[in-house]
């Protein structure tokens, strides 16, 4: 994700096993899911400090008053592809942060006319490659290469699924029961 918003050159992102900081939101999550709704400041503060800069640490105990959330990183990286990728049995992302990051990522994506060029891919519990947890692997590589195809080549779509989690026809997280927390609105000519 930061390599692609200080970089133009990279024409599709795709990080994986997210969490905050990348494509699932702080402001939005499962309370039943990893980390529930935990303070991410404070986690990360805690145990990954070398991963952010020294003023992030103001902000722990209180992660919801930050002024910026994923959907400020893809708004960075919007128009190009992004595709998030990350497994029903990760163990580390929560299934509604990644979800709501995306929904809300769509809002912009679709302002800039490009909505069917944000999407996460859900690896199932198993696949025919043997992939458990929070592992990337040959599945998610070849969704990578299916949504490359179909966005570099004009290839038709492939068999990866986007979008919709394994044996469901839409989302982990029913967006009707999780409507987006949003402190930001798109421009009215974006919603049609």
């Amino acid at each position: 994700m930061a390599a692609a918003i200080f970089e133009q050159r990279i024409a599709m992102v795709a990080p994986s096993a997210t969490g905050p900081f990348s494509t699932s939101v702080m402001r939005q999550r499962d309370p039943a899911g990893f980390r529930g709704t935990a303070d991410y400041a404070e986690i990360m503060v805690k145990q990954f400090p070398h991963w952010y800069h020294p003023r992030f640490r103001a902000f722990a105990g209180r992660n919801l008053s930050m002024p910026w959330d994923s959907p400020t990183l893809i708004a960075l990286i919007a128009p190009r592809p992004l595709l998030s990728l990350s497994s029903v049995e990760d163990g580390y992302d929560n299934p509604l942060a990644l979800e709501s990051g995306i929904r809300a990522g769509q809002k912009i994506y679709r302002c800039l006319a490009a909505s069917k060029w944000i999407r996460v891919h859900w690896r199932d519990r198993t696949n025919r490659f043997g992939q458990k947890g929070h592992d990337l692997g040959p599945e998610e590589f070849l969704a990578i290469y299916d949504m490359a195809d179909e966005y570099f080549r004009n290839a038709p779509p492939g068999e990866s699924r986007f979008n919709r989690a394994p044996g469901r026809e839409g989302w982990i997280t029913d967006p009707i029961s999780n409507p987006l927390k949003l402190n930001w609105q798109t421009p009215n000519f974006c919603e049609k």
